[in-house]
């Protein structure tokens, strides 16, 4: 019993893993959803979002959220691209969209975020 415990255990786990790589080569796509990754990986969405979540302890949604904000802001760090075709970079076709999930992870718009950042400089704040 316990091999076989710790046999799901290793499955869970190598699932998760498989999810997550393809989750960082992905998430560009629009389309990105539990469904498709769960179609990727050949198992039911429900099964797919239980194991991740219990495996991770966060939804797959805010796992995806997290690695196109993440990727947001390293885009609004290093590129002097627009906020709609960082939205587009990161999987967003509506920048509207985008800016809300910007504002709602990092508790400021994008537009806030670039000016935060060049008021703070290279050497940190400027007073």
């Amino acid at each position: 019993m316990t091999a076989i415990e710790r046999g799901r255990r290793d499955n869970c786990q190598l699932l998760v893993e498989k999810a997550n790589a393809y989750l960082e080569e992905n998430y560009a796509e629009r389309d990105l959803s539990l469904n498709s990754i769960s179609s990727h990986l050949h198992i039911s969405p429900s099964y797919f979002g239980a194991v991740y979540k219990r495996e991770t302890g966060e939804t797959f949604v805010s796992a995806l959220l997290k690695i196109r904000m993440e990727r947001a802001r390293d885009l609004m760090l290093t590129t002097g691209i627009k906020n709609f075709e960082i939205a587009s970079q990161v999987g967003y076709d509506d920048p509207h969209y985008f800016s809300v999930c910007f504002k709602k992870y990092f508790r400021m718009s994008p537009n806030e975020f670039k000016s935060n950042q060049l008021n703070q400089g290279p050497g940190g704040n400027k007073s």
